[in-house]
């Protein structure tokens, strides 16, 4: 190498035509070799204090090694190892970034890569990492471990379980950590007493592993602990609502407020208790309020408040029943609205790690107290079934919900008999800067049974017709570990060939979530 750089330099000197030039440009490359050679040195002295597991003085001679010769891409690469074996995973990608930056073309380069990435919980990309290394060095068991972990946190259970079991095949040294992320898995599919069994083996057949010992001194604060019975969400906010009239639900409310917008305040409460007495069953009690407050309409403040007891058996680990008891009341302007009691069964069928179908039928009888002619009384007797398809190919990152509604409204007055079937679709994504978006869309086509006493210039002209559309979308983020902001913005419409019926309103909100 020097003697190419030399044969260089007679030559720049020939051009330029100064001795003294081509001295200063010819000690020049002997000390970058110079500091070229004492990197490599240093590279290998860090190397066997990394065999060693002597990970401090390991990092201080590959850093050295990058200051003494910065274009050399292997001082960056065994800083990444080095800082991934400490658990310092953004400043190993760092390193190993500049590596590949400077040509470096280490083989273990990409699975260091993903080991970062997985660090990081940017779980796809440590997978498309990870998975490129498989394709190019198959058979490392710790691979198959790592790319159990992405498909475990992504929710590919299955293809998280072959992984898993394809690490322990190729490696059995790595069966302490496997059988923890097994035992994750498990909870996964089945709750805490499946993750005990698998915990419970590994404290028998591993009981001196670094996994093992860490185990036995927090027992009881890992999975082998039953999770929190409670959870409580409070909210508060405001917004602008520019047609506060479909706040009741296309109630008949008096025509001189029709149309008004107000701003408002709004505050929400969602509290649950759940007991979970085996692995198939649980039983959770939740309450959930709302209370919007109208500056430029009192008499249209709203206080909602849900009541509901859901039971849930889980048939195997494919099958899934629950049962719903609530009960809804619901005031505006400070006087009883409406009471809504009902009872909601449904099946769900897990079809694929990221498939779930749900069937489902609920009966309601809704209860309004505000005066009104007989025919246009609405307390009923409501039937729904409904066909929900919940779906995360993209594991946590993208969920996706769609589905289908039939609903049979049998009121007390005749303008409020109606059939109705509806489609729904929404989706919850996380984005860059840790923001998570909402989105969904609702439509309902109703048809009303009988001639509509509002119907034409002098009523009973023809039947009702209806169609509704719901649009929400939402952004939020997290402030602090417990602390969320948020905005949103709803349109609804009704369509309706009933001219009294027909609006259009646009929510603008935004506010805070604490949770606990």
């Amino acid at each position: 190498m020097i003697r190419l750089k030399i044969t260089t330099v007679r030559s720049l000197v020939a051009s330029q035509g100064g001795p003294l030039l081509g001295t200063l440009v010819f000690l020049a490359l002997v000390m970058t070799a110079v500091a070229a050679d004492q990197a490599r040195d240093l590279i290998r002295q860090g190397a066997a204090d990394m065999a060693a597991q002597r990970y401090t003085e390991a990092l201080k001679k590959f850093q050295e090694a990058a200051r003494l010769d910065p274009a050399d891409p292997e001082a960056f690469f065994f800083q990444g190892v080095v800082l991934n074996r400490q658990g310092r995973h953004a400043e190993a990608l760092a390193q190993l970034e500049q590596s590949a930056k400077h040509g470096g073309k280490h083989p273990d380069l990409t699975f260091e890569k993903g080991w970062s990435l997985l660090g990081l919980k940017r779980w796809q990309d440590a997978s498309e990492q990870l998975e490129d290394y498989a394709k190019a060095h198959p058979g490392r068991g710790q691979t198959s471990e790592f790319l159990g972990r992405t498909n475990l946190a992504l929710g590919h259970l299955g293809k998280a379980e072959s992984a898993f079991n394809e690490a322990l095949r190729r490696d059995a040294d790595l069966k302490p950590t496997v059988q923890l992320s097994l035992a994750l898995l498990e909870h996964e599919r089945y709750g805490p007493e499946e993750a005990r069994q698998q915990l419970e083996g590994l404290l028998r057949e591993a009981p001196e592993s670094l996994v093992s010992r860490a185990l036995r001194s927090r027992i009881e604060r890992l999975t082998l602990r039953p999770e929190k019975p409670w959870q409580l969400t409070l909210s508060g906010g405001g917004g602008y609502n520019n047609n506060v009239t479909g706040v009741g639900q296309s109630a008949l409310l008096p025509g001189e407020i029709a149309g008004k917008p107000s701003a408002f305040a709004r505050f929400t409460l969602d509290g649950s208790y759940a007991w979970r007495w085996s692995r198939a069953d649980s039983l959770a009690v939740s309450y959930s309020f709302l209370s919007d407050t109208y500056s430029e309409l009192p008499q249209l403040d709203l206080l909602d408040h849900f009541w509901r007891v859901d039971y849930a058996h889980a048939f195997g680990s494919r099958v899934a029943g629950s049962l719903r008891l609530s009960d809804e009341y619901t005031l505006l302007g400070g006087q009883s609205f409406r009471n809504q009691p009902g009872v909601r069964p449904a099946l769900g069928f897990r079809l694929a790690d990221w498939a779930v179908s749900e069937v489902a039928y609920s009966f309601m009888c809704p209860d309004y107290y505000f005066a009104a002619p007989p025919i246009q009384d609405r307390d009923a007797q409501t039937h729904t079934v409904s066909f929900t398809q919940y779906l995360s190919p993209w594991g946590e990152r993208v969920q996706l919900r769609v589905g289908y509604f039939h609903t049979w409204n049998q009121a007390d007055g005749d303008d409020f008999d109606y059939q109705s079937d509806g489609v729904f679709g929404a989706v919850r994504a996380r984005l860059f800067w840790e923001l998570e978006a909402d989105a969904s869309y609702t439509h309902t086509f109703d048809r009303y049974t009988n001639l509509n006493s509002l119907a034409g210039p002098m009523g009973f002209e023809f039947a009702r017709r209806d169609g509704v559309d719901l649009v929400t979308a939402q952004l939020s983020r997290p402030l602090t570990k417990w602390l969320r902001a948020y905005a949103r913005y709803s349109f609804n419409r009704v369509a309706s060939n009933v001219t009294f019926f027909k609006y259009d309103q646009h929510i603008w909100s935004g506010g805070v979530i604490v949770q606990f």
